[in-house]
């Protein structure tokens, strides 16, 4: 069945339109500290709502759902002009930033290499002021697994290396770290090292936090082999 309707009507709906969106415009852009304060509330509602897509794995969805969020905040920040060094703009990215870090992960997750290199660029972009240590860390890291997912070892050797640096207890930064930074020349010298007993060239006269860093799991590689760190003028502890 087909309605049609009279002109008169179908202007009236879009002049309806129209006025809800000046409305809406004139709403964002005269808001008080309380009002930006209450719409960043309601973000924070959102973002809880995305992680629980993460969590189950509907990583499109979740995605979909930052960027929301992400394009909310941004539109009061630009709306109201707020300075860089102002409160209400440390609010404003202390609730942003973590929805962008996730949808980096999100992208990672879907195989979408580039994107997620291209976001945690725009995120390296922002002053550092805004981030927690712990954010900061992670947003190198990811960007380190974008860059290495696109081939690019060097690059994401680096990333591994300033993570590490910001925050030096997490484990699974350490790992990449170490696992990247052993070069195919490292692992045929190491190979050769545990049948002759020369000497890498890498770990001459190694200290013990060296050579446990480079290799962690060299101690139980030796004993499986029958030899004896003496034999090599080493002691890893």
């Amino acid at each position: 069945m087909t309605v049609h309707l009279k002109k008169e009507v179908y202007i009236d709906t879009l002049w309806v339109r129209k006025d809800n969106i000046r409305r809406h415009i004139y709403s964002i852009c005269n808001m008080s500290a309380n009002d930006i304060q209450s719409r960043l509330n309601e973000c924070g509602t959102r973002r809880e709502k995305a992680n629980e897509l993460f969590r189950t794995s509907k990583f499109s969805e979740a995605l979909s759902e930052y960027k929301d969020i992400a394009a909310v905040i941004d539109s009061i920040v630009a709306s109201n002009s707020l300075d860089s060094g102002s409160e209400l703009m440390q609010q404003c990215m202390i609730a942003k930033i973590p929805c962008e870090l996730n949808g980096i992960l999100c992208l990672l997750n879907l195989e979408k290499y580039q994107e997620a290199s291209a976001l945690a660029d725009t995120l390296l972009g922002y002053d550092t002021i805004h981030f927690k240590r712990v954010q900061h860390a992670k947003l190198q890291y990811r960007k380190g697994v974008a860059e290495e997912k696109l081939g690019h070892r060097e690059a994401a050797l680096r990333f591994y290396e300033t993570a590490s640096k910001i925050d030096p207890q997490d484990s699974k930064i350490k790992s990449a770290y170490n696992r990247l930074k052993v070069t195919p020349e490292d692992v045929q010298e190491l190979e050769e090292f545990l049948s002759t007993g020369k000497m890498p060239s890498f770990a001459k006269k190694p200290s013990n936090s060296e050579m446990n860093q480079r290799f962690p799991n060299l101690q139980e590689a030796l004993e499986k082999s029958g030899l004896k760190m003496t034999n090599f003028g080493m002691n890893l502890g």
